[in-house]
């Protein structure tokens, strides 16, 4: 009923259903009631974007929605690929035949094919609708509509336009996290890894909180994620470790230089967050790797102009915070 409801306002709702339903009916061996949520969920979605400009529905609900579709089909791949791994055992050890391997390799291939082709007809919709809607009113709403705008065609693999959009976003708002960050994914995903890490690291500095890492696609970002969701964060603390992680490991390697005003208010902000961080009604998990990120940019400021002493205040302060960090940074044990 909900399907037949939706329909009636957009006829792309069932070329999304009958998409999920052959790919159900046909690839799958067992039914799957988490592909069953995608398909209302994506039909949701598309009904949402086409009426976009025909109501004031909030462009955050429609991605939040998107958000929902990839948790869950994630959430299938990740299940497809322990099996995978469990039967690649179990035919090392003989107890099971190379067609039942293979058999669940293509479950695996067919899950991953089934959240692309959403992902496709969901963008294709939304770039339609924010094409066609016509924003007036404040740079920064303008700059939204073109970040959504890039990010729908970098999900549609047409990187080289997305980027253009990006950098009018980021003229109309310039160090904005969320289009930086967008920026670099495309570079990355183009196969520009140096600018792709310049752009990462000065989005995640600018403000890590910002970002929604759920619309990143690249291996580049995507390691680093990983690595802090392995290492047992989450939420706005996962957001804050990316960018230490990504010095540690030797991602967020390409590095520019502080304005002098900018070190000013670089020390400023460190001063202001070491004081925050006293106060235990203050305290957040998210301030500790902050402050690390923020000496991480200090120290580089300082190998540049030689200064060995301010080096050395910022490793001591890193130390404080959190031992095994700077015993990684430093290479010491």
């Amino acid at each position: 009923a909900m399907v037949a409801f939706y329909s009636y306002y957009d006829l792309t709702l069932l070329k999304v259903v009958a998409i999920y339903w052959v790919i159900e009916k046909y690839y799958f061996s067992s039914f799957s009631i988490n592909l069953i949520i995608i398909v209302v969920a994506s039909a949701l979605v598309v009904f949402a974007f086409g009426a976009i400009t025909l109501s004031p529905l909030p462009s955050t609900i429609l991605f939040s929605v998107h958000q929902i579709i990839a948790s869950i089909a994630n959430s299938e791949i990740s299940l497809a690929q322990k099996d995978v791994e469990r039967y690649e055992n179990l035919y090392k050890a003989g107890a099971v035949s190379k067609q039942t391997l293979d058999s669940a390799q293509t479950k695996l291939d067919n899950v991953k094919a089934s959240l692309e082709t959403a992902e496709q007809g969901v963008f294709s919709k939304a770039l339609d609708a924010f094409s066609f809607s016509d924003v007036e009113g404040s740079p920064f709403q303008k700059s939204e509509t073109l970040r959504k705008q890039g990010m729908c065609l970098k999900k549609l693999g047409e990187y080289e336009e997305a980027i253009r959009l990006l950098s009018e976003a980021n003229t109309l708002t310039p160090s904005s996290a969320p289009v930086l960050a967008e920026m670099a994914d495309c570079f990355a995903l183009l196969g520009e890894e140096k600018k792709a890490k310049v752009l990462f690291r000065e989005a995640f500095f600018i403000d890590a909180a910002k970002i929604d890492i759920d619309f990143l696609d690249s291996e580049l970002i995507h390691c680093l994620i990983r690595q802090a969701r392995d290492s047992g964060k989450s939420g706005n603390t996962l957001l804050e470790w990316i960018p230490v992680y990504g010095v540690l490991y030797g991602v967020f390697n390409v590095k520019r230089e502080l304005s002098i005003t900018e070190v000013s208010r670089l020390k400023q902000q460190i001063f202001d967050k070491e004081n925050e961080l006293k106060n235990p009604s203050n305290y957040s998990a998210a301030l500790v790797p902050r402050l690390i990120n923020m000496y991480f940019w200090l120290i580089d400021h300082y190998t540049r102009s030689g200064y060995r002493l301010g080096i050395d205040e910022c490793l001591i302060q890193i130390r404080v915070h959190d031992e095994n960090v700077y015993k990684m940074y430093t290479g010491t044990k």
